[in-house]
């Protein structure tokens, strides 16, 4: 997963607001953790925004180029679309999995001097 992860778009907002990585890590995670909280309430509660909310974080993992993480969320969106709750929940669990694995290397980024 690391070598697929890249902090390139990251350092790119970083330097446009004028904010260290680590501060632009730290937002990337904040809001993250948050939209993976909705949507955990909206596929418990089966609700028609579940599908996109799994839409948002596959674009989110892809702008930092965490391209298996991305495409857990995608097919998640799918299996919500099918109302497949099994699966939803297997792969909710993965990409939860997925994503601690990406803020791991976020806490790397911002512990590099250099960053």
């Amino acid at each position: 997963l690391y070598g697929a992860v890249s902090s390139e778009n990251l350092r790119d907002v970083a330097r446009r607001k004028g904010q260290t990585l680590a501060a632009t890590c730290e937002v990337f995670a904040r809001d993250f953790a948050a939209e993976m909280a909705q949507l955990h309430e909206a596929i418990v509660h089966r609700r028609a925004t579940a599908a996109r909310l799994a839409h948002q974080l596959a674009g989110r993992l892809g702008f930092v180029r965490a391209a298996e993480a991305a495409q857990i969320a995608l097919d998640l969106e799918q299996a919500i679309r099918s109302q497949r709750w099994e699966e939803t929940a297997a792969l909710e669990e993965r990409l939860a999995a997925e994503w601690e694995q990406v803020r791991a290397q976020f806490s790397l980024w911002s512990a590099d001097p250099a960053g």
